[in-house]
């Protein structure tokens, strides 16, 4: 199909194949910001059940799977890592739904990771 064949076909339907309107964007922002929610809330649930694990473990030194020190430090890392990454979704998801200008929100994105 050329051009002049492709434009007479979207006249026929005025002109509405152009494209993702405005709502199919604030559609897909809106699911990519729950989405980003939900991974948060898992992440926080992660590290959440982490630091419990190994503040029932510290200073075990009955040979538990958490006696050695560099397991705890380890453990604590990981739970660390998935609080920050828990809070980097968080902010994304605020930075995508805090505007509908597609620049701004890029920015708010690049300044959240």
């Amino acid at each position: 199909m050329n051009q002049d064949e492709m434009d007479a076909f979207g006249s026929e339907f005025g002109g509405q194949l152009a494209g993702p309107g405005p709502e199919a964007w604030a559609n897909a922002i809106a699911a990519l910001a729950s989405a980003l929610a939900r991974e948060a809330q898992v992440l926080a649930g992660t590290a959440a059940s982490l630091r419990t694990v190994c503040a029932a473990q510290l200073g075990d030194h009955g040979g538990g799977p958490f006696s050695d020190v560099r397991r705890q430090r380890t453990m604590l890392a990981a739970a660390a890592d998935a609080a920050v990454r828990a809070a980097l979704a968080l902010e994304t998801a605020e930075a995508l739904i805090a505007t509908t200008d597609t620049a701004e929100q890029a920015e708010r994105v690049a300044a959240a990771a």
